[in-house]
């Protein structure tokens, strides 16, 4: 029989598992990548959807390149500033969250998203939606 599970740092209202109990797993620690890797990520997510070829306009296109790492520093200033408590336990943000955003974002066709305004009320309604819902 094999048991797998999954948890995060104690603290927010999360209690931390005994010792006596961890010792029979095995246990592995996944950080988060660098700030560069996950720019290159994204911008690689961004700039490929967003792109001459899909019939995007020049704007549109080098605009990307500037709102990839905006994304990911809103992201982590909401990560820091919201930190789970007991009450708020619900405050939990992971790289899940930044990849729902662009998620809503590659979900624009060329027709609609042909100026940076609407790019930027775009990357608003999805960062509205992923994280100030909470």
């Amino acid at each position: 029989m094999f048991f797998l599970a999954a948890m995060i740092q104690p603290g927010g209202g999360r209690n931390d598992i005994p010792q006596r109990l961890k010792r029979h797993f095995c246990i592995f620690n996944c950080c988060l990548p660098s700030n560069d890797s996950m720019d290159k990520i994204f911008a690689t997510i961004g700039c490929g959807y967003y792109c001459k070829e899909r019939g995007f306009t020049d704007e549109v296109v080098s605009f990307m390149k500037k709102i990839v790492p905006l994304t990911r520093k809103m992201w982590q200033n909401t990560k820091v500033k919201m930190l789970p408590t007991p009450a708020k336990f619900h405050y939990i943000f992971n790289l899940r969250d930044l990849s729902r955003i662009w998620e809503g974002m590659l979900k624009c066709i060329p027709e609609v998203a042909c100026d940076v305004p609407t790019i930027l009320k775009l990357w608003k309604h999805e960062s509205t939606r992923v994280i100030a819902d909470r």
